[in-house]
């Protein structure tokens, strides 16, 4: 039997938690196949039939190479991993290592009781998930070898195409970080060397890290950046339209032009009037590759963790928390909070209606009138909020407490924030590009990243790699 049909069984009737004992390890010596004595043993690695039996063949001459192999393993299955508890021996080496999950554990009960908090909680990310792997030094070999192996997690893992977004795999290659210094030095501002290095890999999404993880690596490299601010708020309000003409039509939160500038503000960093049309079409093309970019964080905030539930209404909070998208659940969290200090003054039943009269407490001269047509799972309120904003109002989130609804009905749910609306798209991400091409430029670019980096150093290696690449350029 051949070693790809052996996977494919052993993927279907092999459990996926598994110790290995000493003879174990001691048989899968001999398996030069299995051996990693080098990250470029790691890179070349195919995780996509691997269970425990398979896994547990792997051997490592460091305890590192062990560690960076258990991140490749995560990251292609849509997790990221951790360092966890060690154990030495009398003589303070250590023999043996766990690494674990990244979401093992819970959070600590003081960060949920902590008063005149200034900031939202950061997500719910600690799950108590048990995946780990541990990995144990044999004398007998002077190698390390998978111990124990377990791939049970207790949540739904990230789709791989958010694999990369996970802090513990957003990191800058040696080359990377060359190539940014130099662009520096010649004045190219930051976000511009991002999206040239995105350019390079094929896209965003292939590029590994963020702007963030760029400002922080110039940080550590002690470099001064350009004096310009980064982020610019494109979003301040200035009222400068009257909010009275809006109420009951849908703008989707929009209430001033100052949206619209921002967005100029965003492509006016891309396009110039003097460019002729193929240069606008290029640029423009640029500018649009970066807003997905940034649509496609929000959409990985979103699958990440779990928001922290802060409110009383909690089977609300919580079915709104997996309903709506990061963003759209922060701001109709605040709802839900108003919610609790507001009051039923009278409710009056007719056939086909029931209508609350509804008000803040300690305020009965403030008073909302909220119309449920039960039937048809029917609100409209007042204020209009939810025929404004597409999000239910407080008042309407009271009516909902007092018949003891636990979820939020679908009459109020606009596809358009929630998590699921792409997934009805044939093409969610957005993107369209020729998947092979693109995936073996990403790879040549890679590749001749890392040569450029090794042949510039020894003047031979580079007439050398330079006669090469122009002979194969001219043929």
């Amino acid at each position: 039997m051949n070693r790809m049909n052996s996977n494919k069984i052993s993927e279907m009737n092999l459990p996926r938690e598994r110790f290995f004992s000493e003879s174990d390890m001691s048989d899968y010596i001999l398996e030069a196949a299995y051996a990693v004595d080098s990250v470029q043993d790691i890179t070349s690695l195919k995780f996509s039939e691997n269970v425990a039996e398979e896994i547990g063949k792997y051997h490592f001459s460091t305890l590192q190479l062990a560690f960076d192999f258990y991140m490749k393993y995560s990251k292609s299955k849509g997790f990221s991993a951790r360092k966890s508890k060690t154990f030495k021996n009398s003589s303070g080496e250590i023999y043996r290592q766990m690494f674990v999950c990244h979401r093992q554990g819970f959070r600590m009960e003081k960060y949920y009781t902590m008063e005149k908090r200034k900031k939202e909680p950061r997500l719910e990310t600690r799950t108590g998930c048990e995946a780990r792997m541990d990995v144990k030094f044999v004398p007998e070999s002077g190698r390390w070898h998978i111990f124990y192996f377990s791939d049970e997690h207790n949540y739904d893992l990230l789709d791989t195409q958010f694999s990369a977004m996970l802090p513990a795999h957003r990191k800058m290659s040696e080359t990377d970080i060359m190539q940014m210094m130099n662009m520096l030095k010649s004045g190219i501002s930051t976000s511009q060397i991002f999206g040239l290095l995105a350019s390079q890999a094929g896209g965003y999404e292939f590029v590994g890290y963020g702007p963030r993880d760029m400002y922080n690596e110039i940080a550590r490299q002690r470099r001064q950046i350009p004096d310009k601010p980064w982020v610019i708020n494109m979003y301040e309000e200035k009222h400068m339209w009257a909010t009275a003409y809006l109420r009951g039509k849908f703008f989707a939160g929009f209430r001033t032009t100052s949206r619209c500038e921002g967005l100029h503000l965003v492509v006016g960093r891309y396009v110039g009037s003097r460019y002729d049309l193929t240069s606008f079409v290029e640029y423009f093309q640029r500018c649009v590759a970066h807003m997905r970019f940034n649509e496609f964080n929000a959409d990985y905030e979103s699958t990440r963790g779990v928001p922290v539930m802060q409110t009383c209404i909690e089977l609300l909070e919580r079915y709104a928390a997996e309903l709506y998208t990061h963003e759209i659940f922060l701001f109709f969290q605040p709802f839900l909070s108003r919610a609790g200090s507001m009051r039923v003054l009278n409710i009056d039943n007719t056939d086909d209606c029931i209508k609350y009269i509804v008000c803040k407490h300690g305020r009965p001269d403030f008073t909302w009138t909220v119309d449920f047509r039960q039937e048809e799972m029917i609100f409209m309120c007042t204020c209009l909020r939810m025929e404004s904003f597409g999000i239910p109002c407080e008042h309407i989130v009271k009516v909902l407490v007092d018949k003891d609804i636990r979820e939020i009905p679908r009459s109020l749910v606009l596809d358009r924030w929630t998590k699921k609306v792409k997934s009805t798209l044939n093409d969610p991400s957005g993107f369209t590009r020729d998947a092979v091409v693109i995936s073996r430029q990403s790879a040549l670019v890679e590749f001749s990243k890392q040569l450029a980096a090794v042949a510039a150093k020894v003047p031979e290696r580079y007439e050398e790699t330079r006669d090469l690449i122009m002979g194969l350029y001219s043929s």
